[in-house]
């Protein structure tokens, strides 16, 4: 999702938290993540997120050539996934 903007997950979360106040669950290097309210009704919310996000993108301004290729960040490396016995 990030990745098309030329930004991080950071910047445009940022930039969606100072200029209308919408705040994501999670965020990382490539990806944003919304989450709405169970009692909510999905049009006004998805609106105010939608507009948030035109915002943060028409601050990022125009995209710049990527001299990665645009590819995703390396990610952490994994530990074991079950505790050990004791």
């Amino acid at each position: 999702m990030s990745r098309g903007t030329g930004a991080t997950g950071h910047r445009i979360a940022e930039l969606m938290r100072e200029k209308d106040d919408v705040v994501l669950e999670l965020f990382s290097e490539n990806v944003i993540v919304a989450v709405f309210g169970i009692g909510e009704t999905e049009t006004a919310p998805a609106d105010r997120l939608v507009e948030a996000l035109r915002h943060a993108v028409e601050q990022i301004g125009p995209r710049r050539p990527s001299t990665s290729g645009g590819a995703f960040a390396e990610p952490p490396p994994w530990g074991p996934l079950e505790p050990r016995p004791s």
